[in-house]
C-alpha cells in the first residue's frame, strides 16, 4: 500500500475519456448499448529498480441504463475500476517491450428508480463486484525525439463475481483489453497521451458479454 501511494506521488496522471458501452445477457433480459459513457481516471507509477515498475489506477464512470422491456425504469450506476501491477521492461536500445502481472477489480453500485421484480435480474442488482488477476504485455518506441507510440494488451483469465444471486451466477468470467497510444513530451516533466482503448468481459458458461471502447486523453507529470 505504501509503495502504491508512492507510485501516485512519483508520476501522477489524470485521464479523461469516453466509452461506448454495450452489455448483454439474453437469458437475463439485459441488452444495453452501445451508449456513450464519460469516465475519469487517476493513475501513477514508480520505478523500483532497473527495469522494474509499480503502477496503480482508479477509474470512475457515472451513467444511467434504461430497461428495454420497461422503458419507464432507470438504473443509475456508479462504476469504479481500480487495480495495480508490477511490470518489467526488457533492456533494449530503442523499442521497449515489457510484461506485467497485477490484480484488478470493478465495483458497481446501482440505484433503481422502480422496485425490482421478484426474479431480481442483473440489471437491478444493487451491488456488483468483479475481481481477479491480470497479465499484460506491450511495447513503446520513439517516432520522433518528442513523440512516442505504445501498444498494450491484457488478459484476465479468471474473474470472480460477488453480489446477489444474479451477479454470482455469472462467474467464472474472463476479460481482455487493448490500447494504442501516442505520447508527446518535449523533454519537460509534463507529457500528454492520446489513446484508443478497448475492454471486454464475458462468462465462460453463459452468454453474458460486456464491451467498452473509446478514446481518452491523459496528462502526466514526472517528479
Amino acid at each position: 500500500m505504501i509503495a502504491l501511494l508512492q507510485a501516485l506521488a512519483a508520476e501522477p496522471a489524470v485521464e479523461l475519456g469516453g466509452l461506448f458501452l454495450t452489455e448483454s445477457l439474453p437469458a437475463g433480459a439485459l441488452d444495453v448499448g452501445p451508449m456513450p459513457v464519460p469516465f475519469a481516471r487517476v493513475a501513477g507509477r514508480v520505478g523500483l529498480g532497473p527495469g522494474w515498475e509499480l503502477a496503480g489506477h482508479l477509474q470512475y464512470a457515472e451513467y444511467t441504463l434504461v430497461d428495454g422491456q420497461a422503458p419507464d425504469s432507470r438504473h443509475h450506476r456508479d462504476d469504479f475500476d481500480f487495480g495495480g501491477q508490477l511490470a518489467y521492461t526488457l533492456p533494449t536500445a530503442s523499442v521497449q517491450p515489457w510484461v506485467a502481472a497485477g490484480y484488478g477489480a470493478r465495483y458497481v453500485a446501482v440505484a433503481n428508480s422502480v422496485a425490482a421484480p421478484l426474479t431480481q435480474p442483473l440489471l437491478f442488482s444493487p451491488a456488483q463486484l468483479y475481481h481477479g488477476p491480470r497479465f499484460a504485455a506491450g511495447w513503446a518506441g520513439p517516432l520522433r525525439p518528442e513523440w512516442r507510440i505504445d501498444l498494450e494488451g491484457g488478459f484476465r483469465p479468471y474473474l470472480f463475481a460477488a453480489g446477489d444471486a444474479a451477479v454470482a451466477s455469472l462467474a467464472p468470467l474472463y476479460g481482455y483489453d487493448a490500447s494504442a497510444g501516442l505520447t508527446w513530451s518535449a523533454g519537460a516533466p509534463l507529457s500528454v497521451r492520446a489513446a484508443l482503448g478497448y475492454d471486454g468481459q464475458a462468462a465462460y458458461y453463459n452468454d453474458f458479454k460486456r464491451a467498452a471502447v473509446g478514446p481518452s486523453l491523459r496528462a502526466a507529470w514526472a517528479f
